[in-house]
């Protein structure tokens, strides 16, 4: 997913002559425009921007008000400041405030896009990760004892959030409005995001005071409410014809009496999704299909879905080809998610 810039100016033409120019710079980042700093607080309360250019004279709410709001809320985002006050006095006063840089008007757009590039490389010289499991990289970070700032954006939601460690220490977390340790239990809900890492945090307050796995155990359950919350909406019919068609399978496969029961299990989706995660972190593949061994009656084969289908079969049935068939056939689509039988 790409990374996003806020352009905030009551220039119009100014907007759209930037936005014009650094269009050819899409393949790096988007931006986003608002028009004074009042709908510039709407947008950063929409997404975690990972820079934003801002004039100092604006109507209803000026850039310097702005800046306060975002040293306040937002204390990890870059600023570059473009203004035609350039007097000593303002410019000594944005420095002190930590600002990237200071353009004065007028200027041209080639003399902003180096200063958004240094500030994007910046933010990821620690390294870019695609398509991996939240989890299981901040896991990493804490057993790496790392101290970093990373920027999670997950596609899916056209979200993102920040975390920060010290240590290995989440010490912070800011998703959307979401502050602290409630920003990191709905990060912990994605599945696959893009990870940009900044090798260094500034000291901040603690204020999650948790270990990381007690918070990713509540966000999995946090997921699977809302799984099981989505799975009471699905038809009879759908779910008779899945049924039917995992009997025939594993008719066909065993023997007439191998089939003993089907059944849907909740509680089991926590484990399938650990299996996943370490399957993609491990580079083992995606997990289809695993078999554990029963009361020596009878075993049980579990699938990908939410709740995971559970089928028992016949001990003494030929456990390799039942499983090897569950490989070999088509996909099937299970509640959005495909499980292959």
């Amino acid at each position: 997913m790409i990374r996003k810039i806020l352009l905030v100016d009551d220039d119009l033409i100014l907007r759209m002559a930037l936005e014009k120019r650094l269009a050819a710079y899409r393949d790096s980042f988007a931006v986003v425009t608002a028009a004074d700093g009042f709908e510039a607080v709407k947008e950063l309360k929409k997404f975690p921007f990972s820079l934003i250019v801002v004039d100092l004279i604006m109507p209803r709410m000026d850039g310097m008000s702005l800046i306060a709001h975002i040293r306040e809320n937002y204390s990890d985002l870059p600023i570059i400041v473009i203004s035609a006050m350039e007097s000593p006095e303002i410019k000594e006063k944005i420095t002190a405030g930590g600002v990237l840089a200071y353009l004065g008007k007028p200027f041209r757009a080639d003399d902003l896009v180096p200063l958004i590039m240094n500030s994007l490389r910046n933010e990821a010289d620690g390294g870019i990760m695609y398509e991996v499991s939240p989890t299981v990289f901040l896991q990493l970070m804490e057993m790496e004892a790392k101290t970093c700032t990373v920027r999670i954006l997950d596609k899916a939601a056209d979200q993102g959030g920040m975390f920060h460690f010290i240590d290995g220490r989440l010490v912070d977390a800011r998703m959307g409005e979401r502050q602290g340790i409630d920003a990191a239990y709905e990060v912990f809900t994605w599945d696959a995001v893009t990870i940009f890492i900044h090798n260094g945090c500034k000291s901040r307050i603690n204020t999650i005071n948790s270990d990381l796995q007690p918070i990713i155990m509540k966000a999995v359950g946090m997921k699977d409410e809302a799984e099981d919350f989505a799975d009471n909406d699905r038809g009879e019919d759908e779910e008779s014809e899945f049924l039917a068609r995992v009997k025939n399978l594993l008719l066909k496969a065993g023997g007439a009496d191998c089939l003993a029961g089907v059944s849907y299990d909740h509680k089991v989706g926590k484990i399938i999704d650990h299996l996943r995660q370490i399957g993609t972190a491990a580079d083992f593949g995606a997990f289809q299909a695993g078999l554990v061994r029963g009361d020596g009656k009878h075993d049980k084969i579990f699938l990908r879905g939410q709740p995971v289908p559970v089928f028992t079969v016949r001990a003494d049935s030929i456990r390799s080809q039942v499983v090897g068939k569950i490989r070999q056939a088509a996909p099937l689509q299970t509640n959005g998610e495909q499980a292959t039988v």
